[in-house]
């Protein structure tokens, strides 16, 4: 009954990692349009009307568009904060203090699988010798923290 629910659980979860790399996105075009601004040579200040043929003020242009992607990164950015907030609160509502921290390495802190692995069995002797079966035990874990977090969606959408 859960695993569509766990799978839209693991959406929304993705879709978070991406609202990072959009805000990641933005920030470095914003960037690039700063530097192109400073990189704009003098201009030539003249009270004298020009006709329409004339080239625009590519400075205003730059302006005009830094402050649209200023609101956007800033809309985004709030976005981000009432996901990770939901994000925070639902992981820690799960039983497993690890499942808790598998969810939170790999979608709060986007670290690939390996990387959780070590993370969460640094402290077994025998990693090394039975990587894959502790590979196994992370993956078994992270469905059953997405049934987990389905169910507690579920219940606290029922009860809003």
């Amino acid at each position: 009954m859960y695993k569509s629910q766990a799978d839209a659980v693991k959406d929304w979860l993705q879709a978070y990692l991406k609202g990072e790399e959009k805000i990641d996105n933005l920030l470095e075009r914003l960037r690039s349009l700063q530097a192109r601004m400073r990189s704009i040579g003098a201009q030539e200040l003249s009270d004298m009307p020009r006709p329409p043929s004339a080239p625009k003020d590519r400075m205003a242009e730059y302006v005009v568009q830094c402050e649209s992607l200023e609101y956007e990164i800033k809309k985004a950015i709030r976005e981000q904060d009432l996901c990770r907030k939901s994000l925070l609160a639902l992981t820690a509502q799960l039983k497993r203090p690890e499942a808790c921290a598998l969810i939170r390495y790999r979608y709060l802190y986007g670290y690939e699988w390996t990387e959780i692995m070590k993370k969460l069995y640094e402290n077994q002797k025998d990693l090394a010798e039975k990587e894959n079966a502790y590979r196994r035990k992370m993956y078994r874990l992270h469905e059953s923290a997405l049934k987990e977090m389905a169910k507690l969606w579920n219940k606290d959408s029922k009860s809003n």
